[in-house]
């Protein structure tokens, strides 16, 4: 099998192109012949700071540390970047997306998995359509729909920009440190909106259907939209940043 195998591995400019194949993939395959099939791993070394574009059809991509903007896109497989002092970009149709720590804006699609960011300083526009979407600290603004799944978002006492959260079919869960300055206006269709915060009411009740409040001194607005689940808005610890 190894003998068969066409491996094409080109460099022309900043593009490296590598593509795999066997002569016999385009025949007819038996379905007790599939077990056989060659599993490859790519390891590409790249500068510390550089940019990156990363495409593959069926696979996993998983960038290290570095210093740029990530673009990486696969059809079926998981994404995992670890601290990217930049901006990410990721998609895949079947597979999880993991973004260890990131400092510019992240723009994540999902169509059937889930998406979990660390700390993230950019702003932050995730959308997943099968599977939960889970942030630690969304510190410069956050849009996240998940159209089936739950929605976890961290807010640090220090985060700017607004933050528009919504589900179909879920929860959402948002942890605000106390000591942030917010409006929070949280509402469901079907559910209710519990909040352990100390917020100054303006419409509503925790327990009920929708909430407005203020938090400290007021500031950017959290729109937080359950509608076939709750949405339950907790205290984080205090300090963080």
């Amino acid at each position: 099998m190894l003998d068969a195998l066409q491996l094409e591995i080109a460099a022309v400019g900043n593009t490296v192109s590598i593509r795999a194949r066997h002569p016999r993939e385009s025949g007819v395959r038996f379905v007790w012949e599939e077990k056989n099939q060659v599993n490859l791993t790519y390891q590409i070394t790249v500068p510390r700071q550089c940019q990156v574009d990363l495409a593959t059809r069926t696979g996993n991509i998983t960038v290290g540390n570095l210093t740029g903007q990530v673009q990486a896109r696969t059809e079926t497989g998981n994404i995992f970047c670890r601290r990217i002092d930049g901006a990410v970009e990721a998609r895949t149709d079947f597979g999880n997306v993991t973004v260890s720590h990131c400092t510019g804006a992240a723009v994540v699609r999902v169509l059937q998995g889930t998406i979990r960011i660390g700390p993230i300083g950019g702003r932050a526009e995730l959308k997943n359509s099968t599977g939960d979407i889970e942030v630690q600290a969304a510190r410069a603004g956050i849009t996240a729909l998940a159209e089936v799944g739950d929605v976890s978002v961290g807010f640090p006492r220090t985060f700017t920009g607004e933050a528009d959260i919504r589900t179909a079919g879920g929860n959402i869960f948002a942890t605000i440190d106390p000591a942030a300055n917010c409006t929070v206006r949280a509402s469901t269709v079907w559910g209710r909106v519990d909040c352990a915060l100390a917020l100054t009411v303006e419409s509503g009740a925790s327990g009920k259907s929708k909430l407005t409040g203020r938090l400290n001194q007021g500031g950017p607005v959290l729109k937080l939209h359950a509608s076939g689940g709750r949405v339950k808005i907790s205290a984080a610890a205090t300090g963080r940043e």
